[in-house]
C-alpha cells in the first residue's frame, strides 16, 4: 500500500467500517456527529455552569453569615427567575431574545418567568440598599434557594440541553477526534503540524548558533580577559527572552501551502547554514580582538579573577556579539508560509529593531550618555567605521548564506503521489516535447502575425505621405 511505498497516510472516518484505516494510517481522525452549532452549545452550556457554580458559591457564604444573596451576573441571569436577587435579568433576556432571533416578550414567555417581579419593591430595595426595606429583603432571600433549585432542574430537564458527543470504536482507534461530523479538521491539523515542525528546527538551528558562539566566548575569549559588565549581561539577558518568548507566540497561518517543511535537520541546508554562520560569527570575532590589540596592545598577563573593567577589547566584543544574537534570530526565523513572518510578530520585530538600532548607536557614538551607561569606552573615528561595517557584514553574509543554502539544498517539494514505469515516463517526456514545439510554433505565428501587421501599416502611412505630397506638387 502507500505505507509500503514510503508515503505518510491520513485516514479520516466515523468508525462504520473504516476502524481498521484509521489504525493502520499514520494520522487517524476519528469523526462523531456534532455540529457547529452543537459546540457552540456546548461551550455555552459549559460556561455557564461554571459561572452558576461560582454564584451558588457566593450565595452560600452570604447565607452564612445571615447576609441577603448577591445579585446574579449578567452572564447568567436569563437562567435565574427574576425576582429581588436578579435585577439583571431583562439585560440578559433581551441578550438572549437577540442571539435567538425572538422578541423579549417572546423568550420571557418561553421560559416561563413572569416580567412583574423584575420591578418588584424587593428589586427595588436591594438597588437602594434602604436599611427601611432589609428585613424585607432578608425574608425573601430565604426563599431564593427554592428558586434557584427549581430553577436549575428546569435548566437541566429543558430543552436548551446541549448535545452530548459519545466516542465510538473510532476515538479508540484514531490517535485524533473531531467533535465535527465534517473534514474541515485535517487541514487544521497539517497545519498545526508543519508549524510546530518548523518551529522545532528552527530552535534547533537558534540553539546551535547561540551555543557554539557561547562556547567559543566562555573558552578562547575568557583566556584573553574578555570579561562583560551588569549592565550588558543584564540588556543581552532580556533581549533573548523577549525573542524566545516572541518565538513562541507566533500564529499559524491561514490557508495550506505547496511548500513543505523540512523532513529533518540533518541535511546540507540545516548543517551548512549553521556552520556557514558559526564560521563567519568566529571570522568577525577573531578579527575585532586582533584590530583591538593593535590599537590598544596588552600589558602582561591576564589575570582571570580581576573585576570588570571597562576597555576597548571588551566593549568591542560586546557590541559584536549583541548584532550576533540579533542576527541569529532575525535570519534563523521561519514565517511564511507556515506561520506569520517576522513584520507580523510585532514584539519580536520591533524588540530586534531597536536592538539593533541600540548596537549601531553605541558603535557610532551617537549617543555617548547610552555608551557610558553600558560601560562601554570611547572609540576613535576610524575603529567606529571598522567597527560598523563588521557588525553589517557579519549581517549581510549570514544572510546571504542562509537564503542562498535554503534555495540550492532545502526539499520543500511534495513527493509524487504515483510511481511511474519507464516507458511512461518516456511518453509523459515526448507528449511535452510535443506540446512545447506547438506553443513555440503559436508563438512564432503570432510573432510573425504582428509583423506583418506592422509591415502592412508603414506601407499604408508611407502610401499616404506620397500622396500628400503629390497633392503638394500639383499645387
Amino acid at each position: 500500500g502507500l505505507k509500503d511505498m514510503g508515503y505518510y497516510t491520513l485516514m479520516a472516518g466515523d468508525g462504520t467500517n473504516d476502524v481498521g484505516a484509521l489504525k493502520q494510517a499514520h494520522i487517524g481522525v476519528a469523526l462523531l456527529n456534532g455540529t457547529k452549532e452543537d459546540l457552540t452549545r456546548i461551550a455555552e452550556h459549559s460556561r455557564n455552569t461554571k459561572m452558576k457554580e461560582v454564584y451558588q458559591k457566593q450565595c452560600d457564604l452570604m447565607k452564612r453569615f445571615n447576609q441577603p444573596a448577591p445579585p446574579v451576573p449578567v452572564m447568567i441571569a436569563h437562567l435565574y427567575p427574576p425576582g429581588p436577587s436578579n435585577p439583571n435579568y431583562m439585560k440578559a433576556a433581551e441578550r438572549e431574545a437577540k442571539n435567538k432571533n425572538m422578541t423579549t416578550e417572546d423568550y420571557i414567555k418561553a421560559q416561563g418567568h413572569p416580567t412583574e417581579t423584575i420591578v418588584s419593591p424587593g428589586a427595588k430595595s436591594l438597588a437602594n440598599a434602604q436599611d427601611a426595606r432589609q428585613a424585607e429583603v432578608q425574608k425573601k432571600a430565604a426563599g431564593f434557594a427554592d428558586k434557584l433549585a427549581s430553577g436549575m432542574l428546569e435548566a437541566e430537564i429543558g430543552d436548551d440541553e446541549p448535545p452530548t458527543l459519545k466516542l465510538g470504536d473510532a476515538s479508540v482507534a484514531a490517535p485524533f477526534t473531531s467533535k465535527l461530523r465534517d473534514v474541515i479538521a485535517i487541514p487544521n491539523i497539517i497545519r498545526q503540524g508543519r508549524c510546530t515542525l518548523v518551529a522545532t528546527i528552527q530552535m534547533y538551528k537558534i540553539l546551535a548558533l547561540n551555543c557554539l558562539i557561547s562556547a567559543y566566548s566562555l573558552s578562547v575569549l575568557y583566556l584573553e580577559g574578555i570579561k562583560f559588565g551588569d549592565t550588558q549581561y543584564t540588556i543581552s539577558g532580556m533581549l533573548m527572552s523577549v525573542c524566545f518568548l516572541s518565538i513562541s507566540r507566533a500564529k499559524v497561518v491561514e490557508g495550506l501551502s505547496k511548500e513543505r517543511p523540512q523532513p529533518n535537520i540533518f541535511n546540507i541546508y540545516i548543517i551548512g547554514s549553521i556552520l556557514g554562520q558559526f564560521a563567519v560569527h568566529i571570522v568577525t570575532l577573531i578579527y575585532i580582538a586582533r584590530l583591538c590589540e593593535k590599537i590598544e596592545p596588552r600589558s602582561g598577563i591576564v589575570d582571570l579573577e580581576a573585576e570588570f573593567e571597562p576597555s576597548l577589547l571588551n566593549s568591542a566584543i560586546y557590541l559584536l556579539q549583541l548584532i550576533q544574537q540579533v542576527s541569529t534570530f532575525a535570519i534563523n526565523y521561519q514565517g511564511r508560509p507556515f506561520r506569520e513572518s517576522l513584520s507580523e510578530n510585532k514584539a519580536m520585530f520591533y524588540g530586534i529593531l531597536g536592538v539593533s538600532g541600540l548596537a549601531f548607536v553605541c558603535a557610532l557614538e551617537l549617543m555617548p550618555e547610552i555608551n557610558e551607561q553600558m560601560k562601554l569606552v570611547k572609540f576613535t573615528e576610524e575603529f567606529k567605521i571598522k567597527m560598523a561595517v563588521v557588525m553589517a557584514l557579519d549581517y549581510v553574509i549570514c544572510f546571504v548564506i542562509e537564503k542562498g543554502l535554503k534555495a540550492g539544498f532545502s526539499d520543500y517539494h511534495a513527493r509524487d503521489i504515483a510511481e511511474r514505469r519507464p516507458e511512461q515516463l518516456e511518453r509523459e517526456n515526448a507528449r511535452k516535447k510535443i506540446e512545447a514545439e506547438k506553443k513555440a510554433a503559436d508563438e512564432e505565428a503570432k510573432r510573425m502575425e504582428k509583423v506583418a501587421e506592422f509591415e502592412r501599416q508603414v506601407a499604408e502611412r508611407r502610401r499616404k505621405l506620397e500622396e500628400w505630397r503629390a497633392g503638394r506638387r500639383a499645387q
